[in-house]
C-alpha cells in the first residue's frame, strides 16, 4: 500500500495529502512510523469522538494571563 492509500485510510482530510505526501517522500521512514503507529488508528480519529452536552455552551469564557 502507498502513502496516499495509507493517509485515506486514516481519514486524513483531503486538502493536507498533498503537503503529507510531499513531506513523506523526503521522510519516507518517518511518515511511514507515523501512519503505522497504533495512536493513529482510525479507531482513534476525532471523527469517532462522540459530542457530549456541556454546560459551557453559549458561555462566555475569560482568561487571565500574568507574567
Amino acid at each position: 500500500m502507498n502513502f496516499e492509500e495509507e493517509l485515506y485510510n486514516l481519514d486524513v482530510p483531503e486538502e493536507h495529502i498533498p503537503e503529507l505526501l510531499k513531506f513523506g517522500k523526503d521522510n519516507p521512514e518517518f511518515l511511514t512510523k507515523a501512519i503505522k503507529a497504533e495512536g493513529n488508528a482510525k479507531k482513534y480519529s476525532v471523527a469517532q469522538t462522540k459530542m457530549e452536552p456541556s454546560d459551557l455552551i453559549n458561555n462566555q469564557i475569560a482568561f487571565w494571563v500574568v507574567q
